[in-house]
């Protein structure tokens, strides 16, 4: 490995599995055996793939594969497909086609063949068994890619590459992972090293031969040539945080009073079972999930409640919280509509929030419990003036929007009142943040009708 893959290779180190905190780590015995995993989901569907690399990847599937054809894995060439059946000790399991990498033009650089069956979910774990059973080994997570990587097939950070391309939902964060598989990454890291190579030999030859005038070590030239690498080194960390906000998405924060239906709302956006019950600090931990609304990524958290003064015995809880607000691109601060307090309680989270120092964060208002909203009708003949227990909903509606224009919205979470039109309005929040951060590409938000 070069030296230049250093540092990028420590943060990869748990990705793709070249170091492990527990179990067996990858040496040189290990290397030459040969491995067996379940390459596509585990669930039922058209195809279902085992994957066998190593030096004896090929007699293993001989041993549990049988051509129509008569023909051994063993002895077909590379980019081979055959077609027949795959068996063990039982019996037959299922038709399968079987294609035949060899080394070193295959994904790890070793032997690798891929047996295809139907997608059961029985039939693709009994073919797994089967290999493992004629000699294979299950396979680590990340080691097909950790193989490759040893055997010269990718560097650290195109490895790394590999997991985020896995992990990708949407185009952009495809084609970041695509540019990065490609080696981008990596040919800009080892720019930057060239040029700290190219000072260090200046000064080296510098402090060997001190009566030498050396152009390089001029103050004029160090110093221009330390500001250019600063500026690579900035763009490439730069690179790293908008890879990661496409991966991950801008961070949405929902906030709000106890028991105002965070939670409610969170399983709703999210599709998960977060723990809501209407009693004080029902959650206590920040909830974050990833929430894909049409094709644009974001994490969502659930925070705990703001109150007035916190409970000494909830501070360690509540400092989760207090770190997701602060971090958080756009805020959701749900409110109780039907609080007889209500426009208290506003006041009471927005102060909460300044005090945090991110009173000027991008916000949404979320009116939940509309349902539960009620009024005092007064009679006919009543001319005294109304007072706010006399206000329908209706009119409360008009008077906050026309307050806070299209930043409110009027819901009931447990009802699924106007769901649909609070996802509209959340998109459009977060596609608004998108945009200032990647104002050069927006095939992120392209929707497709069907035809």
């Amino acid at each position: 490995m070069d030296k230049f893959e250093g540092p990028q290779g420590m943060r990869s180190e748990y990705r793709i599995g070249l170091v492990r905190k527990e179990g067996p780590t990858m040496n040189s015995t290990m290397a030459q055996d040969t491995i067996a995993a379940i390459s596509t989901p585990v669930a039922a569907g058209g195809i279902g793939m085992v994957r066998v690399s190593g030096p004896d990847a090929l007699k293993v599937v001989d041993r549990v594969f049988t051509a129509v054809s008569g023909k051994q894995a063993e002895d077909t060439p590379g980019y081979r497909g055959l077609f027949g059946r795959v068996h063990d000790g039982q019996g037959e399991i299922d038709e399968a086609v079987v294609f035949v990498y060899r080394a070193p033009k295959s994904y790890t650089g070793e032997d690798v063949a891929e047996i295809c069956c139907h997608g059961g979910i029985y039939l693709v774990q009994r073919t797994l068994r089967a290999c493992l059973n004629a000699g294979a080994r299950a396979a680590q997570a990340g080691e097909f890619t950790r193989r490759a990587f040893l055997n010269g097939k990718m560097n650290l950070t195109q490895a790394e590459a590999v997991a985020d391309l896995i992990a990708a939902q949407g185009q952009q964060s495809a084609q970041a992972a695509l540019q990065a598989r490609d080696g981008a990454i990596f040919r800009r890291i080892h720019q930057v090293v060239e040029k700290l190579l190219g000072v260090s030999s200046a000064l080296a030859a510098w402090v060997d031969y001190p009566d030498e005038d050396i152009d390089e070590v001029s103050d004029e030239n160090l110093r221009a040539s330390v500001y250019e690498i600063c500026g690579m080194l900035e763009g490439i960390l730069k690179g790293y945080d908008n890879g990661r906000l496409l991966r991950e998405g801008i961070s949405t924060v929902i906030v709000g009073r106890p028991n105002v239906g965070k939670s409610t709302l969170m399983n709703l956006l999210a599709k998960s079972e977060v723990f809501a019950e209407n009693k004080l600090f029902a959650t206590l931990d920040t909830t974050v999930r990833k929430v894909i609304i049409e094709n644009l990524p974001f994490l969502l958290s659930d925070t705990v409640g703001f109150i007035r003064k916190l409970p000494t015995d909830l501070v360690d809880s509540f400092k989760s919280t207090l770190d997701e607000v602060r971090e958080a691109d756009l805020l959701v601060h749900v409110v109780d509509i039907s609080h007889p307090d209500f426009e208290e309680q506003i006041q009471v989270v927005e102060k909460t929030i300044a005090d945090l120092g991110a009173g000027g964060k991008p916000s949404m208002i979320v009116f939940n419990k509309v349902d539960a909203y009620t009024y005092v009708e007064k009679a006919e003949d009543d001319l005294t003036p109304k007072t706010k227990e006399n206000i329908t909903l209706e009119e409360l509606m008009h008077t906050w929007m026309a307050k806070l224009n299209d930043n409110c919205i009027f819901i009931s979470a447990r009802e699924k009142t106007n769901i649909d039109q609070f996802r509209d309005l959340l998109y459009k929040k977060v596609k608004e943040l998108h945009v200032q951060k990647y104002p050069y590409n927006d095939f992120l938000y392209q929707t497709y009708d069907e035809e």
